[in-house]
């Protein structure tokens, strides 16, 4: 005869499986794999409102060589910037078929190319310990796959995005 499961025995399990304590280094992070042009990148995705493809840009004459346009996103318009420009890349010619808005929806980041969706280990990001200096708007890489990726600042393109034109 099976024993017998009472309500409350499971409702204990449920609660205590909170109690184990988890090692640091088994949480998991959500990121996008992305392309800014041939150069694979990563985002974090709790740093994102939202991913969109194919959406009409309305041009918008601007001194800022990174700022493409407007588009309407949820009854807003939204400044949309190159994000290959940003990170100091040069035009890759390729169309920016992507797009994230950032959290907050202050503007949207417009890329080459979205890859997959990834949750890697907490482990696999680490500083940038490239040759130099830190690459403009990237802090930490992503381990994916036998590929590291630069996982894209947003925060310090935000400082960018909304520092006055000329200021350093």
């Amino acid at each position: 005869m099976k024993p017998r499961l009472l309500a409350s025995d499971l409702r204990d399990a449920f609660d205590g499986s909170f109690a184990v304590a988890r090692d640091p280094a088994e949480e998991l992070e959500d990121v996008l794999a992305i392309r800014v042009g041939d150069s694979p990148h990563a985002i974090r995705m709790g740093e994102i409102a939202s991913l969109f493809a194919d959406r009409a840009v309305t041009s918008l004459p601007s001194r800022r060589p990174d700022l493409i346009g407007l588009v309407g996103f949820r009854g807003a318009f939204v400044p949309v910037f190159d994000l290959a420009r940003l990170l100091g890349h040069a035009p890759s010619g390729a169309a920016l078929r992507w797009m994230v808005v950032v959290a907050g929806g202050a503007f949207a980041l417009a890329f080459e190319g979205f890859e997959q969706h990834l949750r890697v280990s907490r482990a696999a990001i680490v500083p940038y310990a490239g040759a130099g200096a830190t690459p403009s708007h990237v802090r930490e890489v992503v381990h994916t796959g036998g590929q590291l990726r630069p996982l894209i600042d947003i925060t310090s393109l935000i400082e960018t995005i909304t520092r006055p034109l000329g200021e350093t």
